[in-house]
């Protein structure tokens, strides 16, 4: 690794190297405010002195239950797990020990399970368990289907938006930006599914700093002003984009390189991109200047 990809900082809609070099980071979900957010940082910087470590039935997975009950039905319950690959390991040896076929739905979240699973087919004809990336349905403008007789997955960790929308699945996987960038993810399981046996770890087994996470993304969220916020409409070549996030639609090995070149941290295909909300206008003009 040479002294260009070692970073020292992350400020705003940047991260720094160790040459004080600047790179706009498009490359996470969690960064839909960018890195260092005043009114997210402030308010963890008195979590870690307050309730770093703080576990079991506490005022703040109160707080969070609280607003999983107002924004889902009283059909779900709250659980977590450590990440999405552990999430569809799990889901993988469920299917196989229960002789249910799965299949995933969403081209570039199939190419990541493929990589994930190293295997080159990986869905099953006529499916007992679907798994259907929310994040290709937005960018495709696709409605989400869900049949009765099928258990259901919704994955909303690449969706740009913190959406309750349920469709009656059996099992909601939230935005990863609820995590803050800590990998952990939500999920929201019909009390009556058979899922809940596999994923089982409550709200009250996290630290409190990591639901204050949480509490703080989803407060600003929810804000007024984050409704006013917007990102531009980005006119590089072989881009899809539809509000903050965007994605390439064809693979090349340069991609990476060619975007650092000018000062640019992105995902190639098949992974998705995000614009952070708090771009400034330069900072706007500047992107759509750039003929990538």
């Amino acid at each position: 690794m040479n002294s260009d990809n070692i970073f020292k900082k992350a400020k705003g809609a940047y991260l720094y190297d160790i040459k004080s070099e600047k790179f706009f980071d498009f490359r996470f979900n969690s960064a839909i405010f960018g890195y260092s957010y005043k009114k997210i940082s402030t308010r963890l910087k008195n979590s870690i002195s307050n309730a770093m470590s703080v576990v079991g039935d506490s005022v703040y997975s109160r707080r969070l239950l609280k607003i999983f009950a107002k924004d889902f039905s009283e059909e779900y319950e709250p659980f977590f797990i450590s990440s999405l690959e552990e999430f569809i390991l799990k889901l993988e040896n469920f299917a196989i020990n229960n002789n249910y076929k799965l299949a995933y739905f969403g081209e570039r979240f199939v190419k990541f399970i493929s990589r994930l699973l190293a295997k080159k087919k990986i869905n099953s004809d006529n499916p007992d368990i679907r798994v259907i990336d929310a994040a290709q349905y937005y960018l495709d403008e696709k409605q989400i289907l869900v049949f009765e007789d099928k258990i259901n997955i919704i994955n909303y960790y690449y969706y740009p938006e913190y959406a309750p929308d349920t469709f009656g699945a059996d099992l909601i996987i939230l935005p990863e930006f609820m995590s803050g960038g800590l990998k952990n993810i939500y999920l929201m399981i019909k009390k009556k599914s058979v899922l809940k046996n596999i994923f089982s770890q409550t709200v009250f087994e996290l630290p409190s700093f990591y639901i204050e996470i949480a509490l703080n993304y989803y407060r600003v969220i929810k804000s007024p002003e984050y409704r006013l916020l917007n990102v531009p409409k980005l006119k590089w070549k072989d881009v899809v984009q539809k509000g903050r996030i965007f994605s390439f639609t064809n693979e090349d090995d340069e991609l990476v390189n060619k975007f650092k070149q000018n000062n640019i941290l992105i995902n190639p295909f098949p992974d998705y991109n995000y614009l952070p909300l708090i771009l400034e206008d330069y900072q706007k003009e500047r992107l759509l200047k750039i003929n990538v």
